[in-house]
């Protein structure tokens, strides 16, 4: 797991505006200019991903995975249509056939099921700021549990899944998503590629990726 950016460096990147442009006006109103900080933040209501719903879900979504593979045994069409359904309801999202057999063999049950519990990244009225930005870069880069104390509170699903592999979905599901969203990007740029694919590029360097693809 990479280092984050040590503070002179990103002092260094916060004050250098030729090389970021953050103080040039070219972003807004999509991002909103902040100094930034490497320390976890708590971001807004609004963009942080609903965990305690999640959690509460989990057994359920569990449950229901586990009737559908039962269903899909004994190849019971009307019975995984029905669960499908109750899926969709309980999560809120809409989950058909493919949905499952899309992650059926690359997934453990764990990381589908929680894929499936996490809610959907909104569309923000309000627009990111930099600092938002940049912790949920942090976030996808440099995994931490402190913004997550509720995941060891009476956890349904099994612990060392959460120390490896919660972070997957989190990514993939919700924070990606979340930035596609909200950011006003290329249609030819790939963010998961284009700014995230160097593994050994750093957080503030991802930043400034981003940033200038926004010009």
């Amino acid at each position: 797991m990479r280092n984050i950016v040590n503070i002179k460096a990103l002092n260094k990147n916060i004050t250098d505006n030729k090389r970021l442009n953050f103080l040039n006006g070219n972003y807004l109103p999509n991002i909103i200019s902040q100094k930034l900080t490497k320390n976890v933040m708590k971001l807004r209501d609004e963009i942080e991903c609903n965990i305690i719903k999640a959690k509460q879900i989990y057994p359920q979504v569990l449950d229901l995975i586990d009737k559908y593979d039962n269903a899909c045994n004994i190849e019971d069409k009307e019975k995984c249509a029905e669960i499908i359904q109750q899926l969709s309801i309980l999560s809120g999202k809409h989950i058909t056939e493919n949905d499952l057999f899309e992650h059926w063999e690359g997934d453990g049950t764990e990381e589908l099921v929680f894929r499936f519990c996490l809610s959907e990244p909104p569309t923000l009225v309000s627009p990111l700021l930099e600092q938002e930005l940049f912790e949920i870069i942090q976030r996808i880069c440099e995994p931490k549990y402190e913004p997550y104390p509720e995941l060891y509170e009476d956890m349904p699903y099994p612990k060392e899944w959460v120390k490896e592999w919660f972070w997957i979905p989190l990514n993939c599901v919700y924070y990606f998503p979340l930035l596609e969203k909200n950011l006003n990007l290329p249609k030819s740029f790939n963010i998961r590629t284009d700014a995230f694919g160097d593994n050994d590029a750093a957080p503030i360097e991802i930043l400034e990726i981003i940033l200038k693809a926004m010009k």
